[in-house]
């Protein structure tokens, strides 16, 4: 049989089992014929026979549509669909040579209005920021397999699912449908559990004991209070926390309100002073206790290990105070984004970017005298300065380097020009590796973060310095910049003022 008409055949096969079960068909193919030439009747008495249309040509009905093979001066490849999908589509077109992929073809794209083309029924996959975790958190995926596992054998769903198999072998019957759904609903509701019960827990021993239980406290005290003003019985809930905290509801309750209020105002001292040595009991209850989870966890290094986690604990208590210092308080990043490649290039500056641990190398190109525009600007000087790249910039697929110049031989302009990472552990390595790289820069460049103060600072972070500058007390040389001054004063904390609780 002809190969071609036996793919035909097998392309219906697989479309009219996919419409048995309620399917609209997009098919997407390089077909090596143009249906609408006398050549390509092949190609047309498919699309007749499993009735596909061709969005493309009917929504340019009467131009000429651009030939999609480099060497050719046909359309050979197509985007097909159902008529009833024709309704969605809001744009349908191709793309230009060599863009967003490398090919001898050009690249097609239809883009659909999902509302309409799913009735308004979406099932859009959540954004990564708002994920409760990810499968780069091995513990975290851990964690839920575990405790799904065990939903799934308290309610027997192995056995369940075989014998529901063989009923639906017998027939399919109104009850059998209200069972399989129960099931999945009650399959549902366990891996929802799990999820729930695995975000409750911070992995990586971010907490002791102790600062989970000054919170507690405060907690506790702030219900009896508000009970004790508004003259209502003390929750159930707050009597099992005075459980938990080993607290004697009699004495509690014999406690008039100031007095309520007092050891409220305690409390919330006592969490403060916890939360100021939040790294200190951090890394002590560490050592404490991570010989005995690691037996249990089975690791045979438990040594080495621990000495790693404690080194990355005080390193991260040095780098919080840094970042508090410096930026003040905020909440870590989710996701960043990088490059794609190393080599870029801008048409509208005439430069090329190279990246390089976090910044752009910026390379301007040759031109005959500083004040005329470049008279090639596919050769670049050799020297370079950080910039922030220009918007237009597109992918350099090749820079050859001579000796007294840098030479661009082929661009690239891909759909997407960066990637995003939402890996903690790679964001970490990004950023101590641009860190790093400002640094190194900032050796070259004299400038104020060589002056006497801030070297002073830099070379005593994590000490009692840092505290010093956060009081007001450092001292500073008469000699100092100015604006130095002014950004050490302003990293002076205020006086800490207790809020009233009356």
């Amino acid at each position: 049989m002809n190969p071609r008409r036996r793919l035909f055949e097998d392309l219906e096969k697989e479309i009219s089992a996919a419409r048995d079960k309620k399917f609209r068909v997009v098919l997407m193919m390089d077909a090596n014929e143009d249906w609408t030439k006398k050549d390509g009747k092949e190609l047309k008495a498919f699309m007749d026979k499993v009735q596909l249309r061709d969005p493309l040509y009917e929504r340019h009905y009467g131009e000429e549509v651009t030939a999609t093979y480099a060497r050719g001066t046909k359309r050979l490849d197509y985007i097909l669909m159902d008529a009833a999908l024709l309704g969605s589509v809001r744009r349908i077109g191709t793309l230009g040579l060599h863009e967003a992929m490398l090919s001898d073809h050009v690249m097609v794209y239809v883009d659909f209005d999902e509302r309409e083309a799913f009735d308004g029924h979406l099932n859009r996959p959540v954004r990564i920021p708002s994920r409760e975790f990810i499968l780069a958190q091995s513990d975290k995926c851990e964690k839920f397999m575990k405790v799904f596992l065990e939903q799934a054998e308290l309610h027997n769903y192995g056995t369940r699912i075989e014998r529901l198999c063989e009923k639906f072998k017998q027939g399919v019957t109104e009850a059998l449908i209200r069972e399989y759904n129960n099931l999945d609903q009650q399959i549902q509701n366990s891996i929802l559990h799990a999820a729930k019960k695995t975000i409750k827990k911070k992995f990586g021993y971010n907490r002791s004991p102790r600062l989970g239980k000054a919170g507690y406290g405060v907690n506790f005290w702030k219900s009896v209070l508000s009970a004790k003003t508004m003259n209502i019985p003390v929750p159930e809930k707050t009597k099992r926390m005075a459980e938990e905290l080993l607290l004697d509801m009699e004495y509690v309750d014999a406690l008039s309100k100031p007095q309520t209020r007092q050891r409220t105002r305690e409390a919330v001292e006592e969490l403060r002073e916890v939360q100021e040595r939040a790294d200190e009991e951090r890394v002590q209850w560490t050592e404490e206790n991570y010989q005995d989870i690691a037996r249990a966890r089975g690791e045979l290094d438990w040594k080495s290990n621990m000495e790693k986690m404690l080194r990355e604990t005080k390193q991260r208590a040095i780098e919080k105070k840094l970042t508090v210092l410096t930026k003040g308080s905020r909440r870590s990043l989710d996701w960043i984004e990088i490059p794609i490649g190393q080599w870029f290039y801008s048409h509208t500056n005439k430069e090329i970017y190279k990246y390089d641990r976090g910044v752009f190398e910026c390379y301007a190109a040759k031109s005959p005298s500083p004040s005329l525009i470049p008279d090639a600007p596919w050769r670049f000087y050799k020297h370079h300065h950080l910039k922030v790249p220009h918007d237009d910039m597109v992918l350099a697929l090749l820079v050859r380097e001579e000796e007294d110049q840098l030479v661009l031989e082929a661009v690239y302009r891909p759909s997407m020009i960066w990637r995003t990472v939402n890996d903690t552990r790679e964001i970490e390595m990004v950023l101590l590796e641009r860190n790093s790289r400002h640094l190194k820069q900032a050796e070259i460049e004299e400038g104020r973060c060589h002056d006497e103060t801030i070297q002073r600072m830099r070379e005593n972070h994590g000490t009692d310095l840092m505290d010093e500058v956060l009081n007001g007390t450092i001292e500073i040389p008469e000699a100092t910049d100015e604006i130095i001054v002014a950004w050490i004063q302003a990293h002076k904390q205020g006086e800490r003022v207790g809020s009233s609780l009356e």
